[in-house]
């Protein structure tokens, strides 16, 4: 049975793609901090809206995963992009959050490229959603808390985002020596 490329989910991910996220970084450059924090609030409802929708009406592709994961960087990356324009979070804190990010889409891809199979588990996507949600919210947090403060719940969610991280790493080699994905592919 073909696929339609052009579904609900996809469609979700391409707007947060092109539309939302460079409207979120012009909203915050332009001192729009309610209109920035709307856009980042859509943004991140479509990108629960376009999983959900794809597994609720079977809609799930490989296309559909590629889409998602690009909107989900590149919207990461017009947030990081924001907050360390604007002062919010230091370099260091940047660095840290840029290589969980790479080695959380290298697992992804890793899975998807040898297994032929979408493998997204919880934990992974809280890590992207949570330091997502903890962007959006950032600038309020800087103008309600102390830096310091700001700095040490960075610092936490950075961590928990890691340990998050180190776990889908083991889980990933887990399944992938027990022959969970050769067996999912079999069940598919």
């Amino acid at each position: 049975m073909k696929r339609k490329l052009l579904t609900i989910p996809n469609l979700l991910s391409i707007i947060r793609l092109v539309v939302l996220s460079p409207l979120f970084v012009y909203f915050a450059f332009k001192g729009e901090g309610n209109l920035a924090f709307a856009v980042g609030v859509v943004a991140l409802l479509s990108d629960f809206l376009d999983g959900y929708i794809a597994v609720k009406f079977n809609q799930r592709s490989r296309l559909g995963s590629i889409l998602d994961t690009a909107g989900d960087m590149f919207f990461s990356i017009a947030l990081v992009f924001t907050v360390v324009f604007l002062g919010y979070v230091n370099e260091w804190m940047i660095l840290y959050l840029g290589i969980q990010r790479l080695v959380r889409t290298r697992l992804y891809f890793y899975v998807l490229n040898r297994f032929n199979t979408i493998y997204k588990p919880m934990y992974m996507k809280v890590t992207g959603a949570g330091l997502m949600v903890y962007a959006v919210f950032l600038p309020t947090l800087v103008e309600n808390f102390e830096k310091t403060t700001v700095d040490i719940i960075t610092w936490i969610m950075f961590t928990v985002a890691w340990i998050l991280i180190l776990i889908g790493v083991y889980d990933t080699t887990k399944k992938t020596k027990s022959g969970f994905f050769k067996q999912h592919l079999q069940d598919d």
